[in-house]
């Protein structure tokens, strides 16, 4: 019996072993699959990509137009923008690397902001520093009422520059110079943007019809130099030809005519009437009266005669024939905002009426269209008090 229970042992034996080869395999492929899952979770890991050098290329972009239009001797403003898209776009760059790095959550404690306060009062102390001593009359020069005004302007910048540096150095001595740097850089930048918005308005809103903006924009061609030719002026005085002589050279003006009664004025303004010219006179005294009336637009000085102002068109109340060219744009400019309101109140009116007789306005819109059309209107034209 022994013996023939020996084939069934092995035949168990064999099972039990294919059993344990099976579970191994089981517990192998297992672990494969665990590995797998692992390694699939694992982000690749990229190359770094290699950074641009921005800031150079547009360096260079912007110092090759420089030297290339330079050489070349355009005289074309416009041109300009290909010199100055390169440098604001490396102003822009250095705008958006300076947000990156500043220490904002220091910057927006107590003593940060305080401290920043400091660095703002600083630097408006820096500039009127530099205004204070490029003006005149120079401060320290003197006892007169000017030169005491530019003496207390120096000592009062002065102040408020000590004090923004006292601030500056109270609030922020545990920062790292790198970092109040970063900061003044980013102050500065701010400045400097403020400057150019306010330039560009003034000169696209405000002042794009003065004299100089023309020079500015037309220098390279003949326009600017035929419209001033086109312009004749003439001194016409009754003084001695040492006088008349004076004042063409304070005025710049060769065209002068001295001993003159005031027949012969009123002759020369006829003759520059006749020939289709339009004149304008300034003048001052009882003599000139007569010529103010004849022209077809009279200044009188506000010092002058009571004859001369009552017979003008416009009175320059300070005296000063320099203010002439802002009589010009003041007049341009209210004859231009009249228009505006005229245009603005009836259309709006217009449109409020066809809206009523559809049966689309409401009351209150009726009082809009009324009421706040003239106030609009008014605040429009409070611009010209500027």
């Amino acid at each position: 019996d022994e013996i023939t229970d020996l084939p069934e042992q092995e035949e168990t034996a064999e099972f039990s072993m294919s059993e344990l080869e099976a579970e191994d395999e089981l517990d192998f492929s297992e672990e494969l699959d665990a590995e797998e899952i692992l390694l699939a979770s694992v982000p690749e890991v990229q190359p770094e990509a290699e950074k641009l050098p921005v800031l150079l290329f547009f360096l260079y972009w912007g110092l090759t137009s420089l030297a290339a239009y330079s050489i070349a001797g355009e005289k074309m403003p416009w041109l300009t923008v290909h010199i100055a898209m390169p440098l604001a776009f490396s102003a822009s760059w250095g705008l958006g690397y300076l947000i990156e790095i500043l220490p904002w959550k220091k910057l927006f404690s107590k003593d940060g902001l305080l401290g920043f306060l400091g660095m703002v009062v600083a630097v408006f102390g820096c500039c009127g520093l530099v205004k204070v001593f490029n003006s005149v009359p120079q401060p320290f020069a003197g006892k007169d009422l000017e030169q005491l005004r530019a003496t207390f302007r120096c000592v009062t910048v002065v102040l408020f520059l000590a004090a923004g540096i006292l601030m500056v150095h109270h609030f922020w001595r545990k920062w790292r110079a790198k970092s109040i740097l970063e900061v003044l850089s980013l102050i500065v930048m701010a400045v400097l943007i403020t400057l150019q918005t306010r330039t560009a308005f003034v000169s696209s809103f405000i002042n794009y019809d003065y004299p100089n903006e023309l020079l500015v924009y037309a220098h390279g061609g003949p326009g600017s130099k035929v419209a001033f030719e086109m312009i004749e002026d003439l001194v016409l005085t009754g003084d001695n030809k040492r006088n008349a002589e004076q004042i063409g050279k304070e005025l710049n003006i060769d065209d002068i005519h001295y001993s003159f009664l005031p027949q012969d004025k009123l002759n020369i303004i006829n003759q520059l009437k006749s020939a289709g010219k339009t004149v304008a006179f300034a003048g001052d005294g009882i003599n000139d009266a007569p010529v103010i009336a004849a022209a077809d637009c009279g200044f009188a000085m506000g010092l002058g005669s009571d004859a001369a102002i009552s017979s003008s068109d416009a009175v320059l109340s300070s005296g000063n024939l320099k203010a002439l060219p802002n009589a010009f744009t003041i007049a341009k400019k209210t004859v231009r905002t009249a228009k505006t309101n005229i245009v603005l109140a009836l259309s709006i009116k217009a449109i409020v009426i066809i809206l009523a007789a559809l049966g689309f306005a409401p009351i209150w819109l009726g009082v809009l269209a009324d009421t706040g059309v003239c106030m609009l209107c008014v605040l429009w034209a409070v611009r010209l008090l500027k």
